[in-house]
């Protein structure tokens, strides 16, 4: 067994001189391939941590302002109703006073800042929370049912901002998925295709094998090996080009406001890398032997 391994070996470290080229041309394009597959990877956990804070951040407040003289009992009346409503996690009152001392807070001047007003006019409001569960389309139903209560005037909510957010994250989830599924084929093609020019140079030998009753299995395993050191060079390639460049963003972002939000802070799990590095030896070994095979069953080249 040994014997065969190190005349595979051989073979293959023949074919690799015989044509260099294409071997370093199917190693750029692996290595480029393979830095846009461990990026999505790595990305990855980034991203679902990214959809989960915008999932939590769903709940964000509407003010409900209602009419200008409502009574107390009115006004108690209006929580209750509110309290009531389908999605609605939370009502907390903003009495009148209240409003008014915290936009002369606000106000550069303080609380001598508005002396111009002779009145409160201010009306009183109900801060609303919504549950952290409430789709989109729910939260607009409960905001339009918070409208319609009486001794409502309105009822202010944005929720756009956290549509245009998800959906955002949603097209560079799926332009990741996509550039991840265009590396895997691009991989696949390029060291297909420099096995099946590898085996070019093997004709003569291929013959004198088949003539001494040697298996497609020990013809073919060069190509094998070739595929598992072209790929795992290019996967520590990759996880080398990544790392550093993992390291000169640091700085750069670590003075952006909120940057934690997407950007994670943590070097790339080792973990990962090296299992992402295995695993490419592995798919290397087989597509190496499976382009081998094929070659061989069509006789083309060879």
């Amino acid at each position: 067994m040994s014997a065969l391994r190190g005349h595979a070996l051989q073979r293959a470290a023949r074919a690799a001189a015989r044509q260099p080229g294409v071997l370093l041309l199917a190693l750029l394009l692996a290595t480029l391939a393979c830095c846009v597959l461990l990026a999505a990877l790595l990305s990855a956990p980034t991203a679902h941590a990214t959809w989960h804070k915008l999932q939590a951040m769903r709940s964000a407040e509407a003010t409900v302002f209602l009419m200008p003289g409502s009574s107390a009992g009115e006004i108690k009346t209006a929580l209750e109703r509110a309290q009531a409503q389908a999605f609605v996690q939370s009502v907390r009152h903003v009495t009148r006073e209240a409003a008014l001392a915290e936009l002369a807070g606000r106000s550069s001047g303080g609380a001598g800042a508005l002396p111009e007003l002779k009145s409160n006019p201010l009306p009183d409001a109900l801060a609303i929370r919504f549950a952290a569960s409430a789709t989109p389309a729910q939260v607009d139903a409960a905001v339009a049912a918070l409208g319609a209560l009486p001794k409502v005037d309105q009822v202010h909510f944005d929720g756009s901002w956290h549509q245009r957010l998800s959906a955002l994250l949603g097209a560079a989830i799926l332009i990741g998925a996509t550039l991840a599924l265009a590396a895997m084929l691009a991989i696949g093609l390029a060291l297909v295709a420099a096995v099946r020019l590898l085996t070019v140079g093997d004709r003569a030998e291929v013959e004198v094998m088949r003539l001494v009753g040697a298996t497609d299995a020990v013809i073919v395993r060069p190509y094998a090996y070739t595929g598992a050191g072209l790929l795992l060079l290019a996967a520590l390639a990759a996880a080398g080009i990544l790392a550093l460049g993992w390291r000169l963003m640091q700085p750069v972002v670590a003075g952006l406001p909120g940057i934690e939000f997407v950007w994670s802070v943590a070097a790339p799990p080792a973990a990962v890398v090296g299992g992402f590095t295995v695993a490419a030896a592995a798919a290397g070994w087989v597509l190496g032997m499976l382009a081998g095979q094929s070659a061989l069953s069509k006789g083309a080249a060879i």
